[in-house]
């Protein structure tokens, strides 16, 4: 029985040392089968009517958000204008997708202009459980509290890339500081959080072994001479786990011991 509880307590101490929080990124819909988009590149493609003139930067801006991180393993840009209406595309008619929306009339699209800033919807799964369909809504009614052309940049920005994070497959997040945290307020800046890297990464993880080419070239094994710290970083790391190693070690090296000694006198 010592050595199960030994174990049980390395693991926790491990978890304590590391000090990271246990956050939980959730996906769209309940099935739990959730793939994500089956490609490599994910275009996204804005309708410019009623938008602000400089939404496509804001786009570009949004999707390098994603872009950033290391261990994505899908390319997102920003594709050719799309001129299919918000209608169609709510009916998911639309050739081109995902498509981005400004939308002048929230209310007639059945959203509350006051609060909602931007949304994702729309989101279809084929059979194999792949995203294949999206719908990027952003607030342009005039007049409204949360039209996009009244807010700050950096605001405006972290709404996209957070609804583009919805049109990824990520739902939202319980860890306050995730772009995918459901309020906006709780951000200065749009970043990610390492729950927003691990959500994604589960989606859509790296693959250098097929399409994507390797992350930082290939490795390098050094000698001894040439690492004279690696033997102190491991005796420092295991340290902290000698207190839940001893009551299973030291019985047997106890033992041991007087076996020896028992086989010397004779």
């Amino acid at each position: 029985m010592k050595p199960v509880i030994s174990v049980f307590l390395i693991t926790a101490s491990i978890a304590m040392l590391s000090g990271a929080p246990a956050f939980g990124f959730t996906l769209i819909g309940a099935s739990g089968g959730l793939k994500g988009w089956d490609t490599k590149t994910l275009e996204f493609h804005i309708n410019p009517e009623n938008c602000p003139d400089d939404v496509n930067d804001l786009m570009d801006k949004a999707l390098d958000v994603w872009n950033q991180i290391p261990t994505l393993g899908i390319q997102l840009t920003r594709g050719s204008d799309s001129s299919t209406t918000i209608e169609d595309a709510l009916a998911g008619t639309s050739d081109a997708t995902p498509t981005v929306h400004c939308v002048a009339d929230m209310a007639g699209a059945g959203l509350n202009p006051e609060v909602i800033p931007g949304v994702a919807t729309g989101q279809q799964v084929s059979a194999s459980g792949h995203l294949n369909y999206g719908v990027l809504v952003l607030n342009t009614q005039v007049g409204a509290s949360a039209n996009i052309k009244t807010l700050n940049e950096n605001l405006v920005v972290d709404v996209m890339a957070h609804e583009i994070g919805h049109i990824l497959g990520l739902g939202h997040s319980t860890d306050t500081s995730a772009l995918m945290y459901y309020d906006a307020s709780k951000r200065t800046t749009a970043s990610v959080s390492q729950d927003d890297v691990d959500g994604i990464t589960y989606l859509y993880a790296r693959d250098e072994l097929g399409a994507n080419d390797l992350f930082g070239g290939c490795a390098m094994i050094r000698g001894k001479s040439q690492n004279p710290r690696g033997q102190a970083d491991v005796f420092f790391l295991l340290l902290p786990l000698l207190p839940f190693f001893l009551p299973v070690f030291y019985p047997l090296c106890t033992g041991l011991s007087q076996k020896r000694r028992g086989m010397s006198k004779a």
